[in-house]
Order: C-alpha cells, then sequence, then structure tokens
C-alpha cells in the first residue's frame, strides 16, 4: 500500500512540474516571437540550441526514467543539471558583454536571458 501511495504523489508531483514546464515554453514562445529584428549573434545562438537540446534529452530521460523505474538514470539527468547550469551562467556573462559593447542589443539579449532562465 505504501508503494501505491509513493506512485500517486510522484504522479501528482510530476504532473505539477510538466505544468511548470508548459508555463515555462509558453514564456519562451512569447519572447521568440519578439525577436524578429534580423540581429543575431552566432556563437551565443549555438550555445542556446546546445542548451536547449540538453534541456530536451534531459526532460525525455527522466521521464523514461520514472516509467521504467531507474532510480540510477533518473541521478543521473538530477547530476547533469549543473551542465545546463553552466551553460546559462556563460551565456549570461556572454550576452551581458554584448550588451554592454553596443546599446542596440540590449532588447535582444534581454529576451534571450530570459528565455536561458526559463530553460
Amino acid at each position: 500500500m505504501a508503494v501505491d501511495l509513493r506512485d500517486i504523489v510522484g504522479a501528482l508531483r510530476i504532473s505539477n512540474d510538466l505544468d511548470r514546464v508548459g508555463d515555462l515554453a509558453e514564456n519562451i514562445a512569447k519572447r521568440v516571437m519578439l525577436l524578429t529584428d534580423g540581429f543575431r549573434i552566432n556563437e551565443v545562438m549555438v550555445q542556446f540550441q546546445r542548451m536547449v537540446q540538453l534541456v530536451r534529452d534531459q526532460l525525455t530521460r527522466v521521464l523514461q526514467s520514472y516509467e521504467r523505474r531507474y532510480v540510477a538514470e533518473a541521478l543521473d539527468v538530477w547530476r547533469k543539471d549543473q551542465e545546463v547550469d553552466a551553460l546559462n551562467t556563460s551565456l549570461f556573462r556572454e550576452l551581458l558583454t554584448y550588451m554592454m559593447e553596443n546599446p542596440h542589443n540590449i532588447t535582444f539579449c534581454t529576451h534571450l536571458l530570459f528565455c536561458a532562465k526559463n530553460l
């Protein structure tokens, strides 16, 4: 009976987290729609795409580990979150540099900063 209760509580927590993921994805989509000015920073976009891929892979892996009850896999995903945090910090520093170099970059870079934070 305790296992069933843990399954229910776990499913409720996951449901709440997935709802939050959806909200954050909506926030990212709203910001991306504002980035139509044609300005791009290739190095930053490559880092950002890497961050997106890492987050997407981690979400897939953690859901599969829950489904298959692979605790070791879930813990590995949790540990790899540090890589996403490091990319976020790196993006923050790089975008801040671009904003200081040219005030015209501030709007674009700020939107990207919020997107990275949401990821």
